[in-house]
């Protein structure tokens, strides 16, 4: 059983657990075929966070295309931290309508 990323600090909804995976993900409003590459960090069952290598911003919708331990399809970017450039952190809610 992984173990679960917690601290007294961090209220989140739902547990995280350690996930590190190539994950293959575009922008919803880009051509089909641009494909952007990230690497996950950990998820829970409502969301992910990940390093990326392309400039995102807060809100942005984005459709995962890599197969996860959890339902999440479409996902809307909640943060974003600049590593150092083009090298991002990002936070992302899952959800199950379009609009995320």
């Amino acid at each position: 059983m992984p173990k679960i990323i917690s601290d007294n600090s961090n209220l989140r909804r739902e547990e995280r657990f350690p996930f590190a995976k190539k994950i293959d993900f575009s922008m919803k409003y880009c051509e089909a075929g641009d494909c952007l590459k990230g690497i996950s960090v950990n998820i829970s069952s409502s969301g992910m966070c990940l390093y990326v290598f392309n400039p995102i911003k807060e809100g942005d919708i984005i459709s995962i295309n890599s197969e996860l331990p959890a339902p999440c399809k479409t996902a809307m970017v909640r943060w974003v931290k600049s590593i150092e450039t083009d090298f991002y952190m990002i936070g992302v809610h899952c959800s199950t309508s379009c609009n995320a």
